[in-house]
């Protein structure tokens, strides 16, 4: 693993240092996550005190070869290891976690502070590292509040694709400071549940001085498509394609996952899982007791021939085109079990990663060519976002109803399109912060 240099965020366009915090002040820092989507990690300090919020990774891209993980630049935190207090997880994705083991030692192991599935997702993935010092983890709940150093940090649920999300408040003398994480709304036609009501109704008579908040999708109109059409779709999928069946998507599309395996059971079908990570994180949820089915629907792929094609469901990795993942190596022809053949369906139950353009379209090609019917998301509503689109943002931002804003999570352009959200949530342009 290597790691792309960058510029420090220690220095300005001048390439004069930043100057020492003042007595009183906050500093908040994002060290990732802005400019680019992944390897989200921001820091806040006051006086003697830092936490760290996430800590992820981004995916390599077409102009980065050789590389395998960009990282969060971390030199800000590692000349002020001493003063960091705990390092706070929003939820399991890899563009908040997956830098832990790379960075936990330059920052000096702080406890880790997250919701109890993050928490067994982090350790799982520690055991890759053995000559890593063991973590500190807490696992909390969301009406848990936790005192580091000075700051008190509190929690509040958010919807999103992945069991046990959650937003970030830090109380300060000044008011509170709220990371929202990746989040959308659970709606009904455009209406949050009275779940979401609730959970919002938080912040309500609340001093919030500054949000930090997702802006992935917020460039498109409306409400994000519901996650209960993508389910009830896949459910109809999987009880009456009348051959086999072969579903590719993220392995940390969790709660859809759990929600495909289980349709399976209840239509006699069995379950195939391809895909290291995708196995892992299926175990992860079966130990935990999120997902209950019987051991009996899942087959390994020595037992694909004994079975009728109605009655089996391949989950597999590898829905962006990458070369090494399973689905890839079943449409190449070089999976060693499972082959294509004409009859099958195959349904591509996940958005296309810029950049992954290209691979995608090979990997619909040579399925095709061997005579699998595709189904995806440009021809049915087999996924949806974990991100809210512009009025979901648009009713965060009255919810939550900051003095300060400062977008994340995003293109140059996402964050520039947030901001005019906040513009018309009633902030001047001097209450809002654009990292550039």
């Amino acid at each position: 693993m290597r790691e792309i240099p960058e510029h420090t965020p220690l220095l300005n366009g001048d390439e004069r240092p930043i100057p020492p915090l003042a007595a009183g002040t906050i500093r908040i820092i994002p060290l990732g996550g802005v400019e680019e989507i992944g390897r989200n990690m921001t820091l806040v300090e006051m006086g003697d005190d830092i936490i760290v919020i996430d800590a992820g990774f981004q995916f390599r891209e077409d102009d980065t070869p050789g590389i395998d993980y960009i990282l969060p630049n971390t030199k800000y935190l590692e000349e002020r290891r001493e003063k960091i207090r705990a390092l706070f997880i929003t939820h399991g994705h890899l563009d908040h976690i997956g830098g832990i083991p790379y960075i936990i030692d330059r920052i000096g192991y702080p406890p880790i502070y997250t919701r109890e599935l993050t928490a067994v997702m982090i350790r799982k993935r520690q055991e890759e590292f053995p000559n890593l010092k063991p973590l500190d983890i807490h696992e909390v709940k969301k009406e848990d509040s936790v005192k580091v150093g000075n700051f008190r940090v509190r929690f509040f649920s958010v919807y999103h694709t992945i069991p046990d999300s959650m937003g970030i408040i830090v109380e300060t003398p000044y008011g509170d400071l709220v990371f929202t994480g990746d989040l959308r709304l659970d709606h009904v036609d455009g209406v949050p549940t009275e779940t979401e009501e609730k959970e919002f109704s938080f912040f309500a008579g609340r001093n919030v001085l500054f949000l930090a908040a997702d802006s992935t999708n917020v460039e498109r109109p409306g409400f994000s498509l519901p996650e209960r059409v993508v389910k009830k779709n896949l459910d109809e999928i999987i009880a009456t394609t009348p051959g086999r069946l072969v579903i590719g998507t993220f392995s940390s599309q969790l709660e859809r996952l759990m929600r495909m395996i289980e349709q399976a059971e209840r239509v006699g079908r069995k379950i195939l899982v391809e895909g290291r990570s995708m196995k892992v994180n299926i175990e992860i949820v079966k130990h935990l007791g999120l997902l209950k089915v019987s051991e009996k629907t899942f087959i390994d792929a020595a037992q694909l021939e004994h079975l009728p094609d109605n009655k089996v469901v391949i989950l597999a990795t590898g829905a962006q085109g990458d070369e090494f993942a399973a689905l890839m190596r079943i449409a190449m022809k070089t999976h060693k079990h499972v082959k294509i053949k004409k009859g099958d369906t195959v349904v591509l139950s996940s958005s296309i990663i810029p950049g992954n353009e290209r691979s995608v379209q090979k990997l619909k090609d040579n399925l095709s060519r061997q005579g699998a019917k595709i189904i995806h998301r440009d021809t049915m509503d087999v996924h949806a976002s974990g991100h809210a689109n512009r009025d979901e943002t648009f009713w965060i931002h009255q919810k939550i109803n900051p003095r300060f804003f400062m977008p994340l999570h995003g293109y140059h352009y996402m964050l520039r399109v947030h901001a005019d959200i906040a513009k018309a949530c009633g902030r001047a342009d001097d209450e809002i912060v654009v990292p550039d």
